[in-house]
């Protein structure tokens, strides 16, 4: 086994050619687009913590695109450690943000989402559940669904905005879950559709994020002060 072995795991690829995967791959244009978009909102509002989750944004769409065409095992490694990265960043940031935390908070929950993970991982193994190799991102959308019911007395928008990604995450996650399922019916697979709908989610959080750094809501939620977003 090597890192240039191919990994053939979606309906779309039918050989090991660059574009055997042209929807999976061009499709990643959705991050690209998503990071340019919040790249911009993030420096209007001097915003440094969302102009690195911007720059993690398009990172994810690189490296997906390389993994729908080489398709290799180190291809599929830039796949899924921009999305880890993106994940922990704003999970980190988000806790010190919208709770006023310190640092260190934002990092040891980042911890613990990377610990739930492994647990849900290895869950799924032992009782025979992968989901198509979706099952690590499960907690993903449990742990958007718990930090909106966490933020709604302070921002309600915020916590909209959050269970609205939740939801698009989820219609995702079922998007990858079921491409292998359904390759004969359809032959081009779902997976393009994971890609689409993540830059949505994605573009929605970092949204919710900037907007969280222009205002500070007190602890019982009932008036707020502008502050600067450069944290």
């Amino acid at each position: 086994m090597t890192w240039t072995d191919v990994v053939d795991g979606y309906c779309e690829r039918t050989d090991a050619s660059y574009w055997s995967e042209p929807l999976n791959a061009v499709s990643n244009l959705s991050f690209m687009v998503v990071a340019v978009i919040t790249w911009r909102m993030a420096r209007a509002a001097n915003d440094k913590a969302a102009l690195l989750l911007a720059l993690s944004a398009g990172s994810i769409g690189i490296g997906s695109y390389l993994f729908h065409t080489h398709a290799t095992r180190w291809a599929l490694q830039a796949d899924v450690w921009p999305i880890r990265g993106f994940v922990l960043l704003f999970i980190g940031f988000a806790v010190v943000r919208f709770f006023n935390a310190p640092r260190w908070a934002g990092l040891a929950t980042a911890a613990a989402f990377v610990m739930a993970t492994a647990a849900t991982i290895a869950l799924g193994g032992a009782v025979g559940v992968t989901l198509n190799g979706s099952i690590g991102y499960a907690p993903i959308p449990a742990a958007m669904v718990l930090m909106a019911a966490l933020v709604a007395r302070r921002d309600q928008r915020a916590a909209i905005g959050m269970l609205l990604g939740a939801a698009t995450f989820i219609l995702s996650l079922a998007l990858r879950t079921v491409d292998r399922e359904l390759c004969a019916s359809l032959p081009l697979g779902t997976h393009f559709g994971w890609h689409l709908l993540n830059g949505v989610v994605i573009g929605t959080m970092i949204a919710v994020f900037i907007r969280g750094g222009r205002v500070v809501v007190n602890d019982l939620g009932r008036s707020s002060l502008p502050i600067a977003t450069d944290r």
